[in-house]
């Protein structure tokens, strides 16, 4: 074909539109898998400054430099199923029944032929709860676009060769914060409390503030069952320690909605964050369990520490998942519209 002004402009106009796509359009974004994402803003944000009181060093802090996404729920059972099943063939045996690994969302059943665990499904809908370490290993493979090899599991977002104890005082030691490049991960303290209790217009528009409860005003949460109350956590229990009326799942109290769309971060479950206790107890856990009874006081994100240990008898913590924020790709419509008149008049001239 004979190079014409217009045919060179078609080429213009085809690296032109390679040029404005976004990462996302280029192989550089970020799934969704089945989570609803929040985007949170707002970078550089007013730190909390203790207007509501401070109960521990770490309710100050909260400013994150980067925008980033938070899933709105927890990792529910059937999402962790998934990933009992493809890491089953790497798992210890003896983790196979621990809470650590399966989080209550399987259980083992039989070993088939080729001496692969066979699971059944346990629950459904409510929020898993398992260990830290095994955490990291789900947004590990989350972060390897869920690949069933062993090392889509052991590396990618937190490298599972540095997971160990302190020879000794025995408490757990690993990487400390994310790689770079991480596509999924889990939280930080100050990432989850941002979420949690900074609104960008706390104070009208642009004018950025922090709310003492998680759930965008100045006043307590409402125990209750769905339509009744704000929150699962502090309901009536009785002598078995059974929620009376049932545990409502999670996703139960749409109307509590923070400002960038978060459910569930008072009761349900508490979640794991990224950061080491300063006292190297363990990771931090953040927000309140169904079974809390404090969850009334101001600013209680219940900031605490546990060991990310495997052990089966170990009160188990539940995850909400970070990852990267790749923006949305700019229509393309107006730019080739423009570039195409341009190339037209090009060759009538």
């Amino acid at each position: 074909m004979k190079n014409t002004p217009y045919s060179i402009s078609l080429a213009a106009i085809a690296l032109a539109t390679l040029t404005l796509a976004s990462p996302a359009i280029a192989g550089g974004g970020v799934p969704d898998y089945d989570f609803d994402w929040a985007v949170i803003g707002d970078p550089g944000n007013a730190p909390y400054n203790g207007e509501y009181g401070e109960f521990v060093d770490l309710y100050r802090g909260g400013t994150v430099d980067h925008t980033y996404r938070l899933a709105t729920k927890e990792v529910s059972e059937p999402q962790w199923y998934e990933f009992v099943l493809a890491y089953a063939p790497y798992a210890p045996r003896e983790d196979w029944n621990r809470n650590a690994f399966n989080g209550n969302a399987a259980q083992f059943s039989h070993v088939g032929a080729d001496g692969v665990p066979v699971f059944t499904p346990a629950f459904s809908g409510y929020s898993v709860e398992v260990s830290w370490e095994y955490a990291a290993r789900y947004v590990n493979w989350l972060h390897n676009g869920k690949a069933l090899t062993r090392d889509a599991f052991e590396s990618g977002a937190y490298d599972t060769s540095t997971f160990g104890r302190d020879p000794d005082t025995g408490r757990p030691v690993g990487q400390a914060t994310r790689s770079e490049g991480a596509r999924f991960w889990i939280p930080s303290v100050d990432e989850w409390k941002k979420a949690a209790f900074y609104d960008p217009n706390r104070y009208g528009q642009g004018q950025g503030g922090w709310w003492p409860y998680p759930n965008a005003q100045d006043t307590p949460l409402i125990p209750g069952q769905p339509g009744e109350g704000q929150t699962n956590a502090g309901l009536p229990q009785d002598i078995f320690g059974d929620v009376i009326g049932g545990l409502p799942l999670p996703g139960s109290y749409p109307e509590v909605n923070l400002p960038w769309g978060l459910l569930d971060v008072s009761g349900s479950v508490q979640e794991w964050a990224e950061d080491y206790d300063p006292d190297g107890i363990g990771r931090h856990m953040v927000g309140t369990h169904w079974n809390t009874p404090d969850f009334v006081l101001p600013f209680v994100d219940h900031v605490s520490a546990a060991p990310n240990v495997n052990f089966p008898d170990f009160g188990f913590t539940g995850l909400r998942i970070a990852s990267a924020y790749v923006p949305e790709s700019p229509s393309l419509a107006l730019p080739l519209l423009i570039l195409t008149s341009a190339a037209r008049r090009r060759v009538r001239n």
